[in-house]
């Protein structure tokens, strides 16, 4: 939006994703090539880690910082931009939903909350974390997406047929395993989130996209692991009733299903 709009842009990614964060710097530069004169230096990219950030946000000559990244991060770059009275554009700790009525079209619902929730393996700050579904609909759409889950196709992501490729690291697998693992002993009954494919690519890590049905809110619900958006992963959390923190009166008829994917931090 800031090429867009005639700025610059200083970009630091994330660590795990540095090479994405080159490639679209080399394809700027590419269609820089075609139009002409197009300045130099529009997108500068920085790699690095905490401490570059660091210095992005203290920065006088940068006039908005713009972060995508956990609650923890933003506490830590708000003071600082805030010290040099500049602007900070803070996306942090998503925990998208999604509503899904009595009168909904149950297969027009579960193809996108399926891609929403598991496309790029839930590795994004637009991936769906939560639904709400109403009670008369719910077992029915469990159902029809447990389905969805299962065939969904997982696998190289430069295969076009592809929808759910790898978790981003070890670190990401094994952080969705804890959360199905605490899901579990308070209750849950999960549906997927094995490793797949560890033969073909020993150092990959593919998993099935996960539901966790969950009987009532259980305190992991309420909290990290559960919530956080460092989890980068593909799962779902289904609970009912309503947990009171969603404002919700307790006694209606509705039920929760909360995705619990998400990406990496990045400055």
């Amino acid at each position: 939006m800031a090429l867009v709009c005639g700025d610059p842009v200083v970009w630091k990614p994330s660590e795990r994703t540095l090479l994405t964060a080159l490639a679209c710097q080399a394809l700027l530069s590419r269609a820089s090539s075609r139009f002409g004169a197009v300045p130099e230096g529009l997108l500068e990219i920085v790699l690095g880690g905490r401490g570059a950030g660091e210095q992005i946000a203290a920065d006088p000559r940068l006039k908005l910082v713009s972060a995508t990244g956990s609650c923890r991060m933003g506490r830590a770059v708000a003071p600082i931009v805030a010290a040099r009275l500049g602007r900070a554009l803070l996306e942090l700790g998503g925990n998208n939903a999604m509503v899904v009525t009595q009168s909904a079209d149950l297969n027009l619902a579960v193809r996108a909350i399926t891609f929403a929730a598991i496309g790029t393996a839930g590795q994004r700050c637009t991936t769906l974390r939560r639904l709400i579904v109403h009670g008369s609909v719910r077992e029915a759409l469990l159902r029809r997406l447990k389905r969805a889950y299962a065939s969904a196709r997982v696998g190289n992501p430069l295969d076009p047929e592809i929808l759910v490729g790898p978790l981003i690291d070890r670190d990401a697998f094994e952080r969705m395993q804890a959360a199905l693992a605490t899901a579990r002993n308070e209750g849950g009954e999960v549906f997927g989130g094995e490793r797949i494919l560890a033969a073909e690519y020993p150092s990959a890590f593919y998993v099935r996209p996960a539901i966790v049905a969950m009987s009532q809110q259980t305190g992991s619900s309420k909290k990290k692991p559960l919530r956080r958006s460092s989890i980068r992963c593909p799962t779902a959390a289904l609970k009912t009733p309503l947990p009171c923190t969603t404002r919700f009166r307790r006694g209606s008829h509705q039920a929760f299903l909360r995705p619990i994917c998400g990406r990496p931090s990045s400055l």
